[in-house]
């Protein structure tokens, strides 16, 4: 699982830094980043039909999440979390996503009450995501 979880946060790290410097996501790192990891569950037999649905049911929802809210929420972020879900599994996914948009929304709070900024403000989300999982597999050690 080592290895899983470090390509996922080295990933998770390139994405932050290109979504910051560039306002999207390389898919191709995310693709590629996503088979090592279902190759990798393969081979430790860790990887069950449960994550796999998982995985493609939440990235289809995101993916009309994304549709329905205009670009909000970009197609990138969805095919990140879903890369998440595959990895981590569910628990920890929705540990993530609570963690992740707990920060989000606190950021966008003080954004739009201190700073003034306008409401239609693009926060980059992969910076969030790789703190979000920093977190959960840190906790996840100290138990």
């Amino acid at each position: 699982m080592v290895f899983v979880n470090s390509s996922l946060l080295m990933t998770l790290g390139v994405c932050s830094v290109y979504d910051l410097r560039y306002r999207r996501i390389p898919a191709i790192v995310v693709a590629i980043t996503t088979l090592y990891i279902a190759v990798a569950l393969g081979v430790m037999g860790c990887l069950t039909p449960i994550r796999i649905v998982g995985a493609a049911v939440l990235c289809t929802f995101l993916e009309l999440l994304c549709i329905a809210s205009r670009d909000k929420i970009g197609t990138g972020d969805a095919i990140m979390i879903g890369m998440i879900q595959l990895a981590l599994g569910m628990r920890q996914n929705m540990l993530v996503l609570l963690v992740t948009f707990s920060m989000v929304f606190i950021t966008a709070c003080i954004l739009y009450m201190v700073c003034r900024v306008d409401k239609d403000l693009e926060i980059p989300l992969a910076p969030y995501l790789l703190v979000g999982v920093g977190v959960v597999l840190f906790a996840e050690v100290l138990q």
